[in-house]
């Protein structure tokens, strides 16, 4: 899904699927296939093998993000602002990212 990141509309790739931030102790969990690890995230998050708890480093890619520092340790791809973007992930759910309100 693409985003405005320092007036730019970029979209990443080789990122997880799923985070879990902690920004109290600054922790993160990322799950790339949740279904492989056993997990359940739709209603209450459980899954039969946890990620491990990492700390958010100003290198990684989550942690740039984060602190709108340049995006040097994520693969992304700058893309034309078109706007609004909208896709339809499933029956009755839609993702929407658009630079304005809408």
């Amino acid at each position: 899904m693409p985003y405005l990141h320092k007036n730019q509309t970029i979209q990443l790739s080789h990122i997880p699927r799923y985070w879990a931030i902690n920004p109290t102790d600054n922790t993160t969990m990322e799950w790339y296939d949740p279904e492989e690890s056993g997990c359940n995230l739709q209603l209450m998050t459980s899954c039969r093998d946890t990620p491990p708890l990492r700390t958010i480093s100003k290198d990684s890619c989550l942690g740039q993000i984060i602190g709108s520092l340049p995006l040097s340790s994520c693969h992304a791809k700058y893309v034309s602002h078109s706007g609004v973007f909208v896709r339809q992930l499933t029956d009755n759910i839609w993702v929407t990212s658009s630079s304005e309100s809408l």
